[in-house]
């Protein structure tokens, strides 16, 4: 997917349910480009931090799905030691 990403949402979009949930290919793949460095990792996969939270939480806001940006010290909580 991050190699070649056209062609894994056209692999996506070839094999939806398109019954119950249509996939817009515009929309996806604004949603891939914006998830996939998030995904990466220096410190593995699923590594969360202040930053990736508080880009989330503008791009909540500036499309209006949040009202207020939360404390982050309360979102990024670290549970590995």
């Amino acid at each position: 997917m991050v190699e070649n990403l056209e062609d894994a949402l056209q692999i996506i979009l070839d094999n939806q349910d398109e019954a119950n949930f249509s996939l817009d290919k515009e929309v996806e793949m604004g949603s891939m480009s914006i998830l996939l460095p998030k995904m990466k990792s220096e410190s593995g996969s699923g590594t969360e931090n202040t930053r990736s939270w508080e880009e989330t939480a503008d791009w909540l806001k500036k499309n209006e799905l949040i009202d207020d940006i939360p404390d982050m010290n309360k979102l990024n909580v670290n549970i590995v030691s």
